[in-house]
């Protein structure tokens, strides 16, 4: 009932654009702007190695979000999340943890100084929103550089970030805490013995407009409302990362992660493509000399069109190992958004096909997805 409440609370307010509803404070405390996402997802897979069909109804994303705007342009936000509920045949209610956390202090007009727990700007389908993905579902790849460096892109960190020639280029600059132990895993998914230490990680983002004008904010699902034409480069890296990779076997490995991207937003088109390189994979914990690199890249187009509705395909290709040409990861995708009112209420309907080779063994998945989502 409680729960009930608020949302009716919620909605009853008045409406940012973006997110949210404001209430307005005290010249000292000038306001607090209350939000909440929620993302339910229905799928059907079949793994064709296997024979084995899912029928899966999960909440991929269940949160609160808290923005409070103080003393000269000061601001703090914060979300409590409850991500992935019941997903998977043993996913559980899950528990409420702490996503975005961090203080925010305007240096001049263009640059800002950021505390505590705020996202690493390490990929710009990452850096998006899930509210704005146009499908909700990022791609394996940049998945696995969210927490290649730093523990789901945002382990505390301190960070400053803006924008120069007159807005046409943004920056970000960041030193902080590494990846998590449940995080430190073999090209097979293993865990190494013992996780022992690391030392800082550090990273720069770099993102020219060439065409149009800097958005601010990112999206993917831009409602055919963006025109511009930018690339982006981003290197970060952790060193010292201790560990036994099997009992009473110490090994210590450096990790860097190089990103590059172009967004090509054109009225109702969209395209997306970014390439990952991971230097500090490590294939096997049981082999010696067993690190090494992998890279990869993904494409993603949109149409927009009739104010509501849009489709999409998206095509992945990783190369999990490089010297290893037995594993490989690869995925296409199309799909139909609907907008009913914009991204703060949509649905859509995705259909997937997948192959991951390890061994010389494909694992061969077809996937139908619907989902919907609310951003209030």
């Amino acid at each position: 009932m409680k729960i009930l409440i608020l949302f009716t609370t919620l909605l009853s307010l008045p409406t940012f654009a973006e997110w949210g509803t404001e209430i307005k404070g005290s010249e000292n405390f000038k306001s607090i702007r209350l939000g909440v996402r929620l993302q339910g997802i229905a799928e059907h897979s079949d793994n064709e190695a296997t024979d084995v069909q899912n029928t899966d109804f999960f909440a991929r994303r269940t949160r609160l979000q808290v923005e409070t705007n103080f003393y000269n342009g000061w601001k703090t936000y914060f979300d409590l999340r409850n991500d992935n509920s019941n997903e998977g045949a043993d996913g559980g209610e899950g528990k409420f943890l702490l996503g975005d956390g961090y203080l925010q202090i305007p240096l001049t007009e263009s640059a800002k100084l950021r505390l505590f727990r705020s996202k690493v700007d390490m990929s710009f389908s990452q850096t998006v929103s899930s509210s704005k993905l146009i499908y909700l579902i990022r791609t394996a790849i940049s998945d696995h550089a969210s927490n290649f460096v730093s523990e789901s892109r945002r382990a505390n960190n301190i960070q400053v970030v803006g924008t120069l020639f007159e807005e046409d280029l943004a920056y970000q600059v960041v030193i902080g805490d590494g990846i998590g132990e449940n995080d430190f895993e073999d090209g097979a998914g293993n865990s190494a013995n013992s996780f022992i230490s690391q030392g800082p990680m550090a990273g720069l983002k770099l993102r020219y407009y060439l065409m149009g004008d800097n958005p601010g904010k990112l999206k993917e699902a831009g409602l055919g409302m963006e025109r511009y034409l930018s690339i982006g480069a981003g290197h970060f890296s952790l060193s010292g990362i201790k560990y036994e990779p099997v009992a009473s076997t110490e090994s210590e490995i450096d990790r860097s992660l190089t990103n590059v991207e172009l967004v090509l937003k054109h009225g109702s088109v969209t395209f997306i493509s970014e390439y990952f390189h991971f230097d500090g994979e490590v294939d096997d914990f049981t082999s010696t000399n067993s690190a090494g690199t992998s890279d990869g890249t993904y494409v993603l187009l949109d149409y927009f069109f009739g104010e509501k509705h849009s489709v999409y395909v998206r095509h992945e290709d990783w190369d999990k190992f490089s010297s290893a040409s037995d594993h490989n990861y690869q995925e296409n995708l199309i799909g139909y958004n609907h907008y009913l009112k914009g991204n703060k209420i949509r649905f859509g309907i995705a259909y997937s096909e997948s192959t991951e080779t390890q061994n010389n063994i494909d694992t061969d998945i077809k996937k139908i997805q619907t989902h919907i989502m609310l951003h209030y």
